[in-house]
């Protein structure tokens, strides 16, 4: 009995290995095929494509795309092994290189090419440092080169230290909405505007005169008092100021 109990122990000890053998055998052919087939041109990507309006070259989207392809994955794979190919990477690389990008999908339309679509931020205004002009997004991040001739709202002021920087970070949108709302209440546009480190907010019109609040006042109460004033009989009469202040409770000082 007890020899019994040794072969057949000794059968399934057998059969454990050769299986285990098999599967051995069967991961490195796999390995081996996917290595060979990595080098194969009919399963590389070798042409990349960019579809959507962007304002950056083509040419320089697609090299960037390229650089996120290049080398290998696990040191004998290349990254442009189509079945493989971290198209993740190509969408990052696209959006951390170009911060006007604000998306980029990467996918392949065959086993040898890829396409990325990209879309662009839409800018609503324009800030302003002594480096430059540069285009600002409802968000107000802050990405490519103003062109020298535009008709957007001028913003100066700090920035957060964001890559890219955003001008005043987590309120630009609700701003900018408000400084709307003042333009069509008074009917006169608001062409440039700042933003001091305290912020308080000088709001230039473009036919003179500055309005001037804290960015912490902004809503309906502050907008009445923007209202009441420039539709007033007195200040209609006025015409022409320097600045209307609104800073200080209960009332607004005009000069």
């Amino acid at each position: 009995m007890a020899r019994a109990r040794t072969r057949l122990s000794e059968r399934r000890r057998k059969r454990a290995l050769l299986s285990l053998g098999m599967v051995c055998a069967g991961i490195l052919i796999a390995m081996l095929g996917i290595i060979y087939g990595a080098h194969r041109p009919e399963l590389t990507i070798a042409a990349i494509q960019v579809a959507g309006e962007t304002t950056v070259p083509e040419d320089v989207l697609v090299s960037a795309a390229a650089g996120a392809l290049q080398g290998n994955r696990w040191l004998l794979i290349p990254k442009r092994f189509s079945p493989l190919a971290p198209l993740h990477a190509v969408e990052q690389a696209m959006i951390s290189s170009f911060p006007q990008l604000l998306s980029a999908n990467a996918s392949r339309t065959s086993l040898t090419t890829v396409v990325v679509a990209v879309r662009e931020r839409m800018p609503v205004a324009v800030w302003c440092s002594s480096e430059g002009c540069y285009l600002v997004d409802t968000d107000g991040l802050i990405f490519g080169r103003a062109p020298l001739n535009h008709a957007y709202r001028v913003y100066t002021g700090p920035t957060d230290e964001g890559n890219p920087a955003r001008f005043a970070s987590g309120t630009f949108a609700e701003l900018h909405l408000f400084l709307d709302e003042i333009s069509g209440a008074m009917g006169r546009t608001i062409t440039s505007v700042t933003v001091d480190p305290n912020q308080d907010v000088s709001a230039t019109l473009g036919t003179g005169g500055t309005i001037i609040f804290s960015a912490a006042d902004i809503g309906e109460d502050l907008m009445d008092k923007v209202r009441i004033l420039f539709l007033s009989p007195e200040f209609v009469a006025r015409g022409a100021f320097e600045y209307a202040d609104f800073r200080f409770p209960g009332k607004a000082i005009v000069k």
